[in-house]
């Protein structure tokens, strides 16, 4: 996992010999705490998984290197929510199952995540490469709104649903804050159908 800081700097360097503005690196949503509330960039840390620690490590010696290398290329992280297609709900999907275990929870609900589709993903880079470097901070949470069920997300699919009671440690909720992209973009609202849908037209089209 060290090799998420190895690769980081290398594309810094490489950069700063290009001659580039800018380097936009992918962290994750791994690197907070999930609580009941969104989450903004700087609640990140905490009793976090060893994949999330590697992915703030990345991010300090990011900001490290910038720190030593004034008048060298930005540095943009984007902290990335679950991503349609990619996270172990789809994975499960696309592998062909009818049914999916999910958590279940004490207040009588399943998990909820922040999602991203391939086209805010899409929308997001566009803009975090074309607009003036000055405005965009360095770390922005990148996610769609609002929070998606999963439960809803494997009934678009078709999928039925089984549940399990919420293993100790098990999050809920997982809503990333995207108050900061919001700022420079306004990205399409999603649904668990919309995402679903996306992501069938993409499995088809390949």
């Amino acid at each position: 996992m060290a090799e998420n800081t190895t690769l980081a700097i290398r594309a810094m360097e490489l950069a700063a010999i290009l001659g580039a503005e800018r380097v936009l690196h992918c962290s994750s949503a791994a690197v907070y705490v999930p609580g009941p509330e969104p989450l903004g960039e700087d609640a990140a840390g905490g009793d976090i998984n060893a994949y999330g620690r590697a992915k703030l490590d990345m991010e300090q010696a990011i900001a490290d290197w910038c720190a030593e290398h004034p008048g060298g290329p930005g540095a943009v992280i984007m902290r990335i929510a679950n991503m349609s297609g990619a996270d172990a709900l789809f994975t499960t999907i696309q592998n062909g199952a009818r049914r999916v275990t999910l958590d279940w929870f004490a207040s009588g609900e399943g998990p909820s995540r922040s999602y991203i589709s391939v086209r805010g993903l899409a929308q997001a880079i566009e803009t975090l490469l074309d607009c003036p470097i000055d405005p965009v901070p360095m770390i922005l949470n990148v996610a769609t709104q609002p929070p998606l069920s999963m439960e809803a997300i494997a009934r678009a699919a078709g999928c039925g649903v089984d549940w399990r009671t919420a293993p100790e440690g098990a999050a809920p909720l997982v809503w990333l804050d995207t108050g900061r992209l919001e700022r420079l973009t306004e990205l399409p609202e999603e649904s668990a159908a919309s995402l679903v849908d996306e992501w069938c037209d993409g499995e088809s089209a390949a």
